[in-house]
């Protein structure tokens, strides 16, 4: 399986297999929405996805404390 499917599994398992996204991964997932992607962008927008993808690791790496509480839901 290519690495690209690290995006279809739940944030907790990114830590570990975020490393690396190269223009293939790119391509592959440009094909799989439909998108093309200028060959000349490939390289900048692999490095921006990896470098979103490290970025919401580290979002999701902390553990929340058991007294935390969801923020309560505006409903007019």
């Amino acid at each position: 399986m290519p690495r690209v499917t690290i995006l279809a599994f739940w944030p907790s398992k990114w830590r570990r297999s975020v490393a690396g996204i190269v223009a293939s991964d790119v391509e592959h997932l440009a094909r799989m929405a439909g998108l093309s992607i200028d060959a000349a962008y490939l390289d900048g927008v692999a490095h921006n996805l990896d470098v979103l993808l490290q970025r919401a690791a580290s979002l999701m790496e902390p553990p929340l404390a058991a007294e935390i509480e969801p923020a309560p839901v505006f409903r007019p």
